[in-house]
């Protein structure tokens, strides 16, 4: 599933810095899909070269017509372009930033 993910003012504004669950970005991803259970966005960095980094977005969202004893929830986990990472790292840094919309690779776990 491809996605052009919106985080509003009202996102950055609520929005927690260094927390996965709720930072401008999963606040903008609980938008997106309004029955999810668990939303969680993380960057990573390599040490020997901070220019390779990437990003993992988790979604996890109820099945409504499960039967006790079936799956009850599905995961999406993917991945955020790079517009999306750079502002999620500005975000997690105290740095101004700006609303925009960018691009959200999610597939089914």
């Amino acid at each position: 599933m491809r996605l052009y993910l919106e985080v509003t003012p009202e996102h950055i504004e609520k929005g927690v810095p260094n927390d996965a669950n709720s930072c401008a970005v999963a606040l903008a991803l609980r938008d997106e899909f309004p029955g999810a259970g668990h939303v969680s966005v993380h960057t990573f960095r390599t040490i020997d070269d901070p220019s390779d980094s990437w990003s993992e977005l988790v979604v996890t969202l109820p099945l409504e017509d499960a039967e006790p004893d079936e799956v009850t929830e599905i995961e999406l986990s993917g991945s955020m372009d790079d517009d999306g990472l750079a502002f999620a790292r500005a975000f997690d840094a105290g740095e101004p930033v700006s609303p925009l919309a960018f691009l959200v690779i999610l597939h089914q776990v």
